[in-house]
């Protein structure tokens, strides 16, 4: 093959698009994974734990099937994390109480995000009705949400949907302060200004322009929210006010081991593994998009990145020299 050949094979290669493209979005793969590397691994082991939920009853055994002759064993080939003081597998019972706490948190946060995006997005535009409805969310946060939440689980009868009722009530606030923040900044802009100016009716520019533009720190919050509602769901089914056996969830197996901590500490360990990795994976999912999103708290991030990357070089500059006096010392 002859150098010109050579160069014209050089040169359709570097022309042709489908390779620049392929080209742009690892370059685009490799620098999202540098800048955001925890924020995907957390959304990566959440996105597990939900697949894990809703695919693992069908694949495991059965989570209420009883065998007293196996009660309270630990891992085995048969039981890898072992069993209950009925025999029930603890890993089988563990995945379906991951649909069932994730579904509940779903619910609670779905109920929180529709009336707190309602309540926040009106009292914002409309300063007459501000007044009463942040009060009645002010009221609402001057409790303490569990204690609120047995309050009004209480009232409500305990059950699913009163649960799901109760805390919805107790979460909608938070979002409710949140989205209101965001739509009196975004009513004083230009651009809401100037559809005020072509007579578009209120409702009409909330829908447009105003949520449109709030849509990612709504999502944010959500995603906080959400992660507050299935600790406060399994708060709640731990001291037996939520769902109730012999359906599990994370919550309520945690409040039977509890008499069987010495005798099976895996019977309470695993779920509450499953609260913890469930519960950081949001909150550290959330940290992360409120980074991607909002340019202030990405520009806080970044400069606590550099923070640690020069510390980091700066106790690694120490080490060496001390391993260099220690070194000269000892010749």
């Amino acid at each position: 093959m002859t150098v010109e050949s050579d160069a014209s094979v050089d040169r359709a290669i570097s022309d042709d698009p489908t390779r620049g493209r392929a080209d742009k979005v690892r370059a685009g793969v490799r620098g999202l994974w540098r800048r955001d590397a925890p924020t995907l691994v957390w959304g990566a082991i959440f996105v597990a734990i939900l697949v894990i939920s809703a695919v693992g009853p069908f694949v495991l055994q059965s989570y209420s099937a009883i065998d007293p002759s196996n009660r309270l064993q630990g891992p085995s080939g048969a039981h890898l994390l072992g069993t209950d003081e009925y025999g029930r597998d603890v890993l089988a019972r563990i995945v379906y109480a991951g649909r069932t706490s994730l579904g509940i948190g779903f619910a609670i946060t779905g109920m929180a995000l529709v009336l707190g995006t309602l309540i926040g997005t009106v009292t914002g535009y409309y300063a007459k009705m501000s007044g009463p409805l942040m009060r009645l969310m002010d009221g609402v946060m001057a409790f303490p949400p569990i204690v609120l939440a047995i309050a009004l689980l209480i009232a409500l009868r305990s059950g699913v949907w009163g649960e799901i009722i109760a805390l919805g009530v107790v979460f909608t606030p938070h979002i409710a302060r949140v989205v209101r923040s965001r739509v009196i900044s975004l009513k004083e802009k230009g651009f809401v200004a100037a559809a005020r100016s072509s007579a578009v009716s209120g409702p009409k520019i909330l829908l447009t322009h105003i949520l449109p533009n709030s849509a990612s720190t709504i999502l944010v919050q959500t995603v906080f929210i959400y992660a507050s509602a299935l600790l406060a769901d399994s708060s709640l089914s731990f001291l037996g006010l939520g769902v109730q056996p012999p359906t599990p969830t994370w919550g309520n197996m945690v409040g039977e081991a509890r008499a069987f901590i010495t005798v099976a500490p895996t019977f309470i360990i695993f779920p509450g593994i499953a609260i913890v990795l469930s519960v950081m994976s949001l909150n550290l999912l959330g940290e992360g998009l409120r980074g991607l999103i909002d340019p202030r708290a990405r520009a806080i991030l970044d400069l606590e990145r550099s923070r640690k990357d020069r510390l980091g070089r700066a106790k690694k500059e120490l080490r060496a020299i001390r391993e260099a006096k220690t070194t000269r010392s000892e010749r």
